[in-house]
């Protein structure tokens, strides 16, 4: 078991302005993928980056290279979807969930509540006793096998990538995630916090230039009303819990395997908060 932030770190406006310089302005923030690099004014960065084809910005002169940070994770995602580098987006949303954008990148960082709350990713997408996240560093992964291609909710060729029938994603401290789903349909997510208890979600959808367009429509579509949607239900519920008097701090509880039911990468990310803010 490993002990959780209390919940003043996701209601109360001190920590939220501490974290603004502590974690925002020192680290890596996504900006968007370098096909629409173009569209972007008025940049306000000491340096830019880019990762597997996504721009980052860091208002940190002497900050690290993203490769120093993260490691070969470029790499990694190529054997899951290469040449993402020259993709295109063909789905966007975004969502502003009434939650503090930790509570947003915690429930990212388990998924055991996936098979009772997910039943399009647990019974139409993912293995899930096959499913795992490792943590290290700055970084998660999660990866599991995909279901065999005649079970998934949606169409997909499963050799079209070296991995294509398999799931990856990759979160980066602090608040974006790259995936790649069964067919190698790559999205990712930013949590953008506005205040206190309101975070922008952006999700996008990206894939080959010569992938039909309506592919990546498809599941953008059916991610966006399955999963996106429950979890907009779920974070919301959380921070309301959180800022109820009657809330009591419990503990995080962490399994040997490291499986899809443990919390130690929720416990991990907070750790990393802790070291920000120096708590």
């Amino acid at each position: 078991m490993s002990e959780p932030l209390s919940a003043r770190h996701y209601t109360e406006a001190a920590p939220f302005a501490r974290e603004a310089e502590a974690i925002f302005g020192a680290t890596w923030q996504y900006l968007c993928h370098e096909s629409e690099l173009e569209e972007q004014e008025g940049l306000d960065a000491a340096k830019l980056e880019t990762l597997a084809g996504f721009v980052f910005i860091n208002r940190d002169s002497g900050a690290p290279a993203m490769a120093t940070l993260f490691g070969p994770i470029e790499q990694e995602i190529a054997g899951y979807a290469p040449g993402a580098r020259n993709w295109v987006r063909r789905h966007h949303s975004t969502q502003d969930l009434a939650c503090n954008w930790k509570v947003a990148v915690e429930n990212y960082s388990e998924c055991y509540h996936c098979a009772v709350a997910h039943p399009f990713l647990a019974e139409g997408v993912f293995d899930m006793a096959s499913y795992r996240i490792e943590t290290g560093g700055l970084l998660q992964r999660h990866s599991c096998r995909g279901r065999p291609a005649s079970e998934v909710a949606y169409g997909m060729d499963a050799d079209a990538t070296p991995r294509g029938g398999d799931f990856a994603s990759w979160y980066l401290w602090p608040n974006f995630a790259l995936e790649v789903y069964p067919g190698g349909y790559l999205d990712i997510y930013h949590w953008a916090p506005l205040d206190t208890g309101t975070t922008r979600q952006t999700i996008a959808w990206y894939g080959a230039p010569d992938v039909p367009a309506a592919q990546l429509e498809e599941i953008g579509a059916l991610h966006l009303a399955n999963t996106v949607a429950e979890d907009w239900r779920l974070v919301e519920a959380v921070q309301r819990g959180l800022a109820n008097r009657g809330y009591g701090d419990g503990a995080l509880m962490i399994d040997r395997a490291r499986s899809e039911k443990s919390e130690h990468a929720v416990a991990h990310f907070q750790g990393l908060v802790r070291d920000a803010l120096g708590t």
